[in-house]
């Protein structure tokens, strides 16, 4: 308990009342307090809490007027300590070795990346575990969208080798084709020879996930495959008009895909439809977040803004 870690330190006609966290366990800091101009008790304190071996220290600072005590530095500091804790904890997934509860924190790479090498080894130990294999092939592939580029090959490595490891494993499943394709696709977005290489195998994962089940994440093979042949130029078999019929079916599945708007501004966008495209962009801005892919979304409207500045000419 945080209140456990609770610490009054009093220093003079002042005092200081620290909260140290570190490993779930109580540690100890503190910080001496200092006078201020006006001659009240000017207490500066930290407030730490950790998790993993990271220890944050917030500090901040509180004015007690002489005649007061004790009560106001007590209530504010322990509110103050209480919030901070439990910010802390949510945002790190309160310390967790648990790579579901790490992952659904993935907007914190460090998470995103523990969460990815449990994952990894869990597959290493039990290599006929299906549902890990596509784990692994999941969050190597955000890995490979959010890193620096320079370090997204690797794990797009990474998730390739785990999707084959799916499809070896469920051949009939959809998940290892989808996941194939997708790192895959974000490969080729990393390196030109990828591209050229992948360019066939991209369409064939794809398109074997909807063989497999249509349906499969919200029709998100048909996603998929809209910006494939909206990104291809038509020499390799790009095809912008079948962009937008296929990006139109991933919309019957989730008329309010904020993916599936995005994707379709895009081609609309390519098929020099700038009206039609802004309808599309809005509607990504403002359609709700399917509760797991928040961080995706978050990404998905972040560019969507960034289209629509760009066709109004950097107004927005």
């Amino acid at each position: 308990m945080v209140s456990d870690c609770l610490r009054i330190l009093p220093t003079g006609d002042a005092a200081v009342l620290t909260v140290t966290v570190r490993d779930g366990h109580c540690a100890d800091a503190s910080q001496a307090p200092r006078k201020s101009q006006g001659g009240a008790a000017l207490a500066s304190a930290s407030v730490y809490v950790g998790y993993n071996s990271r220890v944050l220290a917030v500090p901040f600072v509180i004015v007690r007027e002489t005649p007061v005590r004790w009560r106001a530095v007590v209530i504010a500091v322990t509110a103050s300590a209480w919030l901070l804790a439990a910010a802390v904890t949510v945002h790190a997934g309160g310390g967790s070795d648990d790579p579901d509860a790490l992952y659904a924190q993935r907007e914190n790479l460090e998470s995103a990346l523990r969460a990815a090498d449990i994952w990894s080894a869990q597959l290493v130990r039990s290599p006929e575990d299906f549902e890990v294999a596509c784990k692994v092939a999941r969050a190597r592939h955000w890995l490979g969208e959010v890193l620096p580029r320079d370090q997204r090959a690797s794990h797009l490595e990474q998730g390739i080798a785990a999707a084959q490891r799916a499809i070896a494993l469920a051949p009939d499943r959809p998940d290892g084709h989808f996941w194939l394709g997708a790192n895959m696709g974000a490969y080729a977005g990393v390196s030109l020879m990828r591209a050229f290489r992948y360019r066939t195998a991209i369409r064939q994962a794809f398109e074997a996930a909807l063989a497999r089940d249509p349906a499969f994440a919200r029709g998100g093979a048909y996603c998929a495959l809209g910006k494939y042949f909206n990104m291809v130029p038509a020499m390799f078999g790009g095809n912008k008009r079948r962009s937008e019929e296929l990006l139109q079916r991933c919309l019957s599945f989730d008329p309010q895909s904020v993916v599936g708007r995005y994707y379709l501004g895009q081609t609309l966008v390519a098929l020099d439809r700038p009206e039609d495209a802004r309808r599309s962009l809005e509607a990504t801005i403002h359609a709700p977040c399917d509760a797991d892919y928040v961080p995706e979304c978050r990404i998905w409207k972040r560019r969507a803004q960034n289209l629509l500045r760009r066709l109004d000419g950097g107004s927005r």
